[in-house]
């Protein structure tokens, strides 16, 4: 018989609504930590500039910039591309009209879709549930 899988546990709060205003932190995976993002050639170090993007990379960082654009509820406040995973905040402000803010996973969903359509083929880690999603609380 096959090895058992462990059971993974949700990343997402149960019962939250994420279609609520406000600031998510959201994490995205490479397949198989591919480092597909960065330029392989370019050497990262103290002494060395900031790392240029692949030609992937920067379909990623289009896309994430092209946000604010598609949703007019959502501001990218902060993003950072690695070599092998996305960090990005989000915020969702719906201006008081709640149904028209678009949910986290709707966005991060089509988000992923339409950089796999550009790349030709997706470049993402399965996961059974959403990606890393962490809700940041502000007073």
């Amino acid at each position: 018989m096959g090895k058992e899988l462990p059971v993974r546990k949700s990343v997402r709060l149960k019962g939250y609504d994420y279609n609520s205003n406000g600031t998510y932190f959201i994490t995205v995976c490479i397949k198989d930590g591919h480092e597909m993002l960065w330029d392989a050639t370019t050497t990262v170090g103290a002494a060395f500039c900031r790392p240029q993007l692949s030609d992937i990379g920067r379909i990623v960082e289009n896309e994430i910039v092209g946000l604010s654009c598609i949703y007019e509820a959502i501001t990218v406040d902060q993003y950072v591309i690695m070599p092998n995973h996305i960090h990005v905040i989000i915020r969702i402000s719906g201006g008081g009209r709640q149904n028209a803010a678009p949910t986290i996973p709707r966005v991060i969903g089509q988000w992923k879709r339409a950089i796999s359509i550009k790349a030709g083929f997706s470049i993402w880690k399965k996961t059974r549930d959403m990606p890393r999603l962490e809700r940041i609380f502000s007073e």
